[in-house]
């Protein structure tokens, strides 16, 4: 029997954000949430605006803005990795408070594609793009 693969999330980047002062972004494994931005930040490509983040750097624990990069609070570095068979889904939401959530796109991961190194998917709809290495 092979081996599990293993999903290890790298990096997220905003390349357009849906909300003009960012996106309160989340991400789902299986249907179930493992990481979402904190409640003051935001995520957006507008690197002008307070509180606004245009990549995590999910390796490494830390978020890039108009300052440079820092810390991603009470996040340990490596964190989001799993060992799945078969396939995994992996969907990126933006959070609203008074409307159902977005979904800005779902990708399935296949064990067919371990050991071919770092893939990139790109999520586009509602006007918003991520890059999620």
């Amino acid at each position: 029997m092979p081996a599990p693969a293993v999903l290890h999330l790298l990096s997220l980047e905003c390349l357009l954000a849906q909300e003009f002062d960012g996106d309160e972004i989340y991400l789902r494994l299986n249907g179930e949430k493992v990481w979402g931005v904190d409640r003051h930040a935001h995520m957006s490509h507008n690197m002008a605006k307070a509180h606004c983040y245009n990549m995590m750097d999910f390796a490494a624990g830390r978020r890039h803005n108009a300052a440079g990069w820092e810390p991603i609070p009470s996040f340990e570095p490596g964190a989001l990795t799993w060992s799945f068979d078969g396939e995994a889904l992996v969907e990126v939401f933006e959070a609203d408070t008074l409307s159902s959530d977005d979904l800005i796109g779902r990708q399935r991961m296949s064990s067919k594609d371990a050991g071919r190194g770092s893939i990139t998917v790109h999520f586009e709809r509602d006007g918003a793009k991520y890059a999620l290495t």
